[in-house]
């Protein structure tokens, strides 16, 4: 199973991005945008991983949950990772001294237990909401969706999931398999 640990969004915020999303397209046209119901932010990427070790990572956000209380961060512009002529158009959120806190411990367990490689540990994180892949991009275009007057939009921290990538009827789907509360 192909999988990945990340923060759901709430109802009221996969709608406000919807919004933003549909904006979006009358700016660039084309791409792959992300389906609302798919709306995250990646805390780390695991790739293929077997069923019967999740307990692993489980065990993993408990303890990264349990010291950790609930917290918010804002975002209000997007943002463009070029990919030659094409680019992943993004959602920008603020770094936050929690939300960096808890990627380094999550990162360095899942270092120490070999399920992340040294590549992925010393990754830069860069907290986004991915709008949309495959997105032909010119200066134009970014300097379009640079300038784009985006409202603040505040991302509420709740929880830790783990997420299963699948393909259901040809459409990419985000399955939570887990979730665990953080501290109130």
């Amino acid at each position: 199973m192909r999988i990945f640990i990340g923060i759901k969004t709430e109802a009221g915020l996969r709608t406000k991005l919807r919004g933003i999303q549909n904006d979006i397209r009358k700016i660039t046209e084309r791409g792959s945008f992300t389906r609302t119901e798919n709306f995250h932010l990646t805390l780390c990427f695991i790739g293929e991983y077997s069923q019967d070790k999740i307990g692993c990572i489980e065990n993993i956000i408990d303890s990264l949950a349990s010291k950790t209380t609930c917290f918010s961060i804002k975002g209000k512009q997007l943002g463009v990772f070029p990919k030659g002529n094409k680019g992943i158009v993004y959602f920008d959120l603020e770094q936050s001294q929690h939300l960096s806190k808890a990627h380094r411990k999550l990162v360095r367990e899942l270092y120490a237990l070999g399920i992340i490689d040294q590549n992925r540990l010393k990754a830069s994180f860069k907290p986004h909401i991915t709008m949309a892949r495959n997105v032909p991009v010119n200066q134009e275009i970014i300097r379009k969706l640079r300038e784009y007057n985006c409202p603040e939009l505040v991302l509420e921290i709740k929880g830790i999931s783990v997420f299963e990538s699948l393909r259901e009827n040809e459409q990419l789907v985000y399955k939570e398999i887990y979730f665990k509360e953080l501290n109130i």
